[in-house]
């Protein structure tokens, strides 16, 4: 399967939207965990130039959810520092400079969109308090 298949990416984030990832995720399913690795390996890792409009709009619809749900703001922030292969043992996931570029990455992805960079700045200062 190929990780960075447009449908599958989108059917992920449509998942996540609809709410129908809460329960998985609360409950660490499989389908949860593979949902957020290809997500988070495109949106942060594997995104060539060719994929950046899909990038965009797939970040663009997790924010404007996150907007809207604000209880989807612990799913968003351990999605961003979501780190497949290493977790250490003050249980912290990722590099600050690792984190900086995945939020410089969102950045990005928001082209602009001044409601979207609130959202961001909301989640960052979030991801700062804990």
């Amino acid at each position: 399967m190929n990780k960075n298949n447009e449908g599958i990416l989108e059917a992920y984030v449509k998942s996540w939207i609809s709410g129908a990832l809460d329960r998985a995720a609360t409950q660490g399913s499989v389908t949860f965990t593979l949902a957020w690795h290809h997500l988070s390996s495109f949106i942060f890792h594997s995104c060539t130039d060719d994929k950046l409009v899909l990038r965009n709009k797939l970040v663009k619809s997790l924010l404007r959810d996150y907007s809207r749900k604000q209880q989807h703001e612990g799913m968003m922030l351990d999605f961003i520092r979501y780190n497949k292969s290493q977790k250490s043992e003050d249980g912290a996931l990722l590099s600050t400079d690792e984190l900086e570029r995945r939020f410089q990455s969102l950045k990005e992805a928001c082209e602009g969109n001044s409601s979207l960079l609130t959202e961001l700045v909301k989640l960052k200062s979030s991801s700062e308090r804990r």
